[in-house]
């Protein structure tokens, strides 16, 4: 195993052991990074505080639609010029075949609202009648379902690695809040 691995391995195995008592239950899952369907995949993540995780189930016999929809779908975002990102992930083992995970990263919740701004007239522009209705045609008849969450990071429950957190250390290493006093309680009168 390279170094990297069995280290960041051996990392998540003390997490498990120290988390232990309070987990009920975990899973793994593993999934294949998909280049042709990603765009701008390049990401901070030092900088990300947001992620957005749409989870798609595609019918058997259906992933090539599904990859032919992501490929319009990407198409339009490079014809458009998007300032936009999203990775796409290919769930291989833990959860049922078919599985996409496409997940955009953002530094504020604001940053998933102007999606849909983003998403405008160029995109649509780009996407063309015939792309919506060949988009339309494939989710009909290829796709089963799909969710959405928005996690957030959490600093405090992160175990980053030192280059992280310098670069936004009061993220990071947040100082703990001072307790509040609560003033004295009168005496009664006497």
């Amino acid at each position: 195993m390279e170094q990297g691995k069995s280290s960041a391995r051996a990392a998540l195995d003390k997490d498990l052991v120290a988390d232990g008592e309070l987990l009920s239950r975990s899973s793994s899952i593993v999934a294949r990074y998909r280049a042709d369907l990603s765009y701008r995949p390049g990401v901070n993540i030092p900088l990300t505080r947001f992620f957005n995780i749409s989870i798609v189930r595609v019918r058997p016999g259906h992933i090539a639609d599904y990859e032919d929809a992501r490929k319009i779908v990407k198409a339009a975002h490079e014809k458009a010029s998007l300032k936009y990102n999203y990775s796409v992930y290919q769930v291989s083992s833990g959860m049922p075949a078919g599985t996409f995970l496409i997940m955009s990263y953002g530094k504020t919740l604001a940053d998933f609202d102007a999606a849909a701004a983003i998403h405008g007239q160029a995109y649509n522009d780009a996407v063309g009648d015939d792309g919506r209705k060949k988009l339309s045609e494939l989710a009909a008849a290829g796709t089963i379902g799909s969710d959405s969450m928005i996690f957030a990071v959490d600093a405090k429950m992160s175990n980053p690695d030192k280059a992280t957190i310098d670069t936004d250390p009061a993220f990071w290493t947040p100082k703990p809040a001072a307790p509040v006093m609560k003033p004295a309680a009168a005496a009664p009168k006497q």
